[in-house]
């Protein structure tokens, strides 16, 4: 089956055949264990680290599609409208925008991507901060 893995460490998307979504994720790097799920566009999901986000800005490339920031690798896949898992396209419907950790506030700032936050309950409970190095 067909996955894009995106590396921003390398600033490159590829794409790979892997027997199942877990292979691919560990070939992206990713504990498939310590994952979190979303979903870019309709019938295409993106799989990364659970906790990328709140890791040290100096410690983990990002990257943004569709408006929505990333923090380290992902797996790209497809599905049907049944749920299950499909061939990814050959490439993504946008090209990935790089940022290092000192660029996520200027992003921000100028409306390329969305401020992460958690919420609970309607309250934000976590926002991403500028952080100084």
């Amino acid at each position: 089956m067909r996955f894009l893995i995106i590396d921003p460490n390398t600033r490159t998307v590829r794409s790979v055949d892997c027997p199942t979504l877990d292979a691919a994720k560990i070939d992206a790097g990713l504990d498939p264990h310590r994952v979190d799920h979303g979903v870019i566009a309709r019938n295409l999901g993106i799989v990364v680290f659970e906790f990328g986000l709140f890791a040290s800005p100096e410690s983990i490339k990002y990257f943004v599609i569709n408006g929505s920031l990333y923090a380290g690798p992902a797996v790209v896949y497809a599905y049907d409208n049944s749920g299950e898992t499909t061939d990814a396209p050959e490439q993504l419907p946008w090209q990935p925008i790089w940022l290092d950790g000192a660029d996520v506030e200027t992003a921000i700032t100028v409306g390329i991507v969305q401020r992460p936050q958690v919420t609970v309950d309607g309250e934000v409970v976590w926002s991403w901060k500028h952080q100084q190095a």
